[in-house]
């Protein structure tokens, strides 16, 4: 699960869920672990930016990590550089999605083990955060995939393909809940989303109600 993203116009709440595969799960979590090679720079203490709530420091991202060495597992981590600001990719196993009580605005991918006849169960604390801007299934098993975007409320759902990179006009975007309403970008209605609509009353009898003078 991936609540970690942002959307474009900074809405938060995305998971990702995965399932039928035709491995095991320790194999799953060597292969995720394959990608993470690069570095995501982080802001300073004295840059602290707040988005919807968020903290975006490598101080916060710290915390996190000692919180998931506590309480979690860490599969596999890129160790943080000694110079600049980043912090290295983690790929963490938690017990249940409600383990994520606030947003992590980082290279944190969480995974949680369930077992199928458990989805509804497993998917329960998705929906309960609130968020719902985007979700991801990854599954050769239509059914599979049906009953997660059952489960999981989200704005924009998509299955065994990317989840990133929306393009106005293109991939309609926007999600609902906390995670943003109403027309998605490149839609029919997102015109409006860009006027600025103004009424103007004006009484008449209190000019005499004369026409003439509404030519003036």
């Amino acid at each position: 699960f991936r609540p970690d993203a942002v959307g474009p116009r900074g809405e938060r709440g995305r998971w990702q869920v995965l399932g039928g595969t035709d491995f095991s799960a320790a194999e799953a979590l060597r292969r995720l672990s394959l990608g993470m090679v690069s570095y995501v720079g982080c802001h300073r203490e004295d840059e602290r930016v707040v988005v919807h709530g968020t903290d975006t420091t490598c101080a916060a991202l710290i915390a996190h990590r000692t919180r998931l060495v506590q309480e979690a597992k860490i599969v596999h981590e890129l160790a943080s550089l000694d110079e600049g600001y980043f912090f290295g990719p983690i790929l963490a196993e938690i017990a249940s999605a409600a383990f994520l009580r606030k947003e992590v605005f980082g290279p944190i991918l969480h995974v949680v083990r369930y077992d199928p006849s458990d989805l509804e169960a497993a998917a329960a604390p998705l929906a309960a955060t609130g968020y719902g801007l985007t979700l991801g299934v990854h599954s050769r098993i239509e059914a599979f995939a049906a009953q997660v975007l059952a489960a999981v409320p989200a704005g924009n759902a998509y299955v065994n393909r990317s989840m990133i990179g929306a393009v106005v006009g293109v991939q309609p975007f926007g999600g609902e809940g906390l995670s943003g309403t109403g027309p998605k970008a490149g839609g029919p209605h997102s015109l409006l989303r860009y006027a600025l609509e103004r009424a103007v009353s004006v009484n008449i009898a209190a000019q005499g109600g004369d026409p003439a003078l509404l030519n003036l």
